[in-house]
């Protein structure tokens, strides 16, 4: 460092008062103690150069928490390059292991790249969305700052998962922006978050809806009214595509309700789970007759190598009891009807005999149809994946597999090399 910080100060000084700042995150006080802490140290970092926040920044592992306070005290011109130092703090994030000062950070940084437009910063903030499935609520209430083309599709892919206050946020953002929806399962995504906030918010959902569409609903404020308008709309519109209903979770076929799993998964039993035996269960459920793990298992359905660094733990879960919920064109399975008059459903496998359709059913057992005998084929509306994959599992089984699935966040995505580390 080369820049005198105020007068009597120098680099070196500061350097030295921040990681004195880094050891009183652990002092015991009154509640206004750190915060008069914290004031003090942000008199100091006022006369900090910009080029000396930038290295007082990269220099974050040796006072992750002073580092917080240098970025919450600062404003995008009072760094040398805020890009720069922004985009190397987010690749440093991104590779270094999970930890309280390190995840607290990154929440600063998420925070302070929401307070500049530039294209730069919102894509750094695309990237941390699409690299941090456990952030996305807090990604997407700040790409909502700025709806933009670009920020678009994050917005509405958050409506699949978001509680009822990021939604409402979302759809707000949604209707500044001046894009449209180009295929129905984006139309589908703003229809089922709308009738998910139901009175409570799914009006606005409704008069977006009416904004695509052209098509108005009549229903004054009646939200459920003007959402089921919409529901009828869709099944004409798209009749081929899954219809626009919220779905429902049958313990008696699953085994358990959404809540209860994420209630149990939280706490410390189902956060105390084995990944090794969980290894094990994932292969008792019959899952890498359908999806690859690594080396092992089928190509079938979704590749599961680095499924915690694409979703959220809750989405997971979703899937699994609501496998129907969301499809993925790649994924709709089809139906066949035969000249002989059997009927049968299942995701079509690529690159097979030319003469014959091999369909991978329910029970994950493959079916060859010669294509001769195909009467009919359709589009199904309905995932080929089973409901109850759960049922016969016990709660530690449970704990055990998502022990396992966990270990998917150090994987590599298909392709690419691993950049988190274990340790």
């Amino acid at each position: 460092m080369s820049a005198v910080s105020g007068e009597g100060w120098t680099p070196e000084l500061t350097s030295r008062y921040l990681t004195w700042y880094e050891k009183t995150k652990n002092w015991e006080g009154g509640a206004s103690f750190t915060p008069f802490l914290a004031n003090i140290v942000g008199e100091h970092i006022k006369r900090v150069s910009p080029k000396e926040r930038q290295e007082l920044v990269a220099a974050w592992q040796k006072h992750p928490f002073a580092t917080q306070l240098v970025i919450e005290r600062s404003q995008p011109a009072d760094f040398a390059d805020f890009t720069g130092t922004m985009g190397r703090l987010v690749a440093d994030l991104g590779q270094a292991a999970p930890s309280k000062d390190r995840d607290e950070l990154l929440d600063t940084t998420i925070s302070t790249l929401g307070k500049s437009d530039s294209a730069e910063m919102q894509a750094l903030l695309r990237k941390l969305y699409d690299e941090q499935p456990d952030r996305r609520t807090e990604l997407a209430r700040t790409l909502a700052k700025h709806a933009t083309a670009e920020n678009w599709p994050y917005l509405l892919k958050t409506l699949t998962f978001a509680d009822s206050t990021t939604s409402q946020v979302c759809i707000a953002a949604l209707n500044k922006s001046g894009r449209k929806p180009e295929t129905a399962a984006e139309v589908r995504s703003l229809l089922m978050a709308g009738l998910g906030l139901g009175s409570n918010g799914g009006l606005a959902a409704a008069n977006l809806l009416q904004k695509w569409t052209g098509e108005k609903h009549g229903a004054g404020l009646d939200a459920n009214k003007a959402l089921a308008h919409y529901q009828t709309w869709f099944r004409s519109t798209y009749p081929n595509e899954p219809p626009a209903e919220l779905p429902k979770v049958d313990p008696s076929k699953t085994g358990y309700s959404m809540a209860r799993l994420v209630e149990f998964l939280d706490s410390e039993a189902g956060q105390g789970g084995d990944a090794s035996r969980g290894k094990l269960v994932f292969t008792k459920a019959n899952c890498l007759k359908c999806h690859q793990f690594l080396k092992e298992g089928q190509g079938v359905g979704p590749d599961l190598t680095s499924v915690r660094r694409r979703f959220q733990q809750k989405e997971i879960i979703e899937s699994i009891l609501l496998p129907s919920k969301v499809i993925a064109d790649q994924y709709r399975s089809v139906t066949i009807v035969t000249s002989a008059g059997l009927v049968h459903t299942g995701l079509p496998l690529p690159k097979t005999s030319p003469d014959k359709l091999t369909l991978v059913l329910a029970d994950a057992t493959k079916l060859e149809i010669a294509k001769d005998d195909i009467e009919e084929q359709t589009t199904a509306k309905i995932s080929v994946m089973p409901e109850g994959l759960l049922k016969d599992l016990s709660l530690p089984d449970i704990a055990d597999l998502f022990a396992f699935l966990e270990t998917s966040k150090f994987n590599a995505e298909p392709g690419k090399p691993a950049t988190v580390s274990k340790e």
